[in-house]
């Protein structure tokens, strides 16, 4: 509510008018999704809702403001091998997407996948904001940018510091300029993603038909760390959510090879099958496990395992059984 209210300049309750936050919502539409609009605009409209009970306004004049629908559709994500394959593709090709290069756009994709950073965020960030030096590198999230509007430090990991310090030493930047200068605050970057995939033979959803879209690139950030042995509470923390349920429900999602690798960890069943449950199906099959040919001890040739598996005679119906003579 205080992004709308210091945006449209609000100083009385008759400076908010339907028109006015209809077009102020409009506005939006370039940074933000149908979800965040929406919840800017219940929060405003609650507060009105309030200030209508105290009797503070007459009529709250957004009781009837068309909202945007939330978007639940749920975004796909990338595997590590993935988003490196993508990465590499990326850079490698280098193709020239309007003004963007192949390289700056890979560097936008690792810094989104390696931080968590959003769309707005990284769009809007300047080279002030990102401290490479010291063991503790990281990325400052302004406040203006965020979407909670609180300033964060978000770490960034050894391989992409030396990247953007690599980056940071051919362009010789000043603090104010923007780290993706090559893109506008208006670009496309799904559609820039789709291309990129495509050039990099990757598929456009992941396993489980999720669109990939360029906050897909933040949903495998957070994937990445709840893969990982890392904390439920410090993947919250670098995910920048109050509600550990949008985290673990939303955007968090398990792969392939680490429920492969989870598998693992149950307890080792080999003995029981072995001993108990394989011999007792066979039985009932009919098939009986031969035991092993002791061979002599002053043998020392090799020979091939003894056993093997031998059908018995079948077991005549109940009922039918041949008389016992006499």
């Amino acid at each position: 509510m205080v992004k709308i209210v210091q945006d449209c300049r609000v100083v009385y309750f008759r400076d908010i008018t339907r028109s006015r936050i209809e077009l102020y919502s409009g506005k939006l539409r370039g940074d933000y999704g149908d979800t965040t609009r929406k919840h800017y605009l219940d929060t405003l409209t609650a507060f009105l809702n309030w200030a209508e009970q105290d009797g503070r306004i007459i009529t709250n004049p957004l009781a009837k403001l068309a909202k945007p629908n939330r978007d639940s559709q749920r975004k796909g994500v990338l595997t590590p091998e993935q988003f490196i394959h993508l990465l590499k593709s990326t850079f490698e090709k280098n193709v020239l997407v309007g003004r963007s290069s192949g390289i700056e756009r890979a560097t936008i994709y690792l810094v989104a996948g390696m931080t968590g950073l959003r769309r707005r965020e990284l769009l809007g960030l300047t080279w002030g904001n990102i401290h490479l030096s010291g063991n503790d590198a990281f990325v400052r999230v302004p406040a203006k940018l965020a979407k909670n509007a609180r300033e964060a430090d978000q770490p960034v990991p050894p391989a992409t510091v030396a990247i953007l310090q690599a980056l940071k030493a051919q362009i010789r930047p000043n603090d104010g300029d923007r780290v993706f200068a090559c893109l506008s605050r208006h670009v496309n970057t799904a559609a820039l993603l789709r291309q990129d995939l495509t050039a990099a033979g990757l598929p456009l959803a992941d396993r489980d038909g999720n669109e990939i879209v360029f906050h897909s690139l933040r949903n495998s950030y957070i994937s990445f760390l709840a893969n990982s042995q890392t904390p439920a509470k410090t993947i919250q923390k670098l995910a920048r959510h109050s509600d550990p349920k949008l985290t673990f429900n939303v955007y968090a999602r398990s792969f392939e090879v680490t429920e492969q690798e989870a598998v693992k960890q149950l307890p080792d069943m080999t003995d029981f099958a072995g001993q108990f449950v394989l011999p007792s199906c066979l039985a009932r099959l009919g098939v009986r496990l031969c035991p092993p040919v002791t061979l002599p001890e002053e043998t020392n040739a090799i020979h091939a395992t003894a056993t093997a598996f031998s059908a018995q005679e079948p077991i005549p119906p109940r009922g039918v059984e041949p008389l016992l003579p006499g």
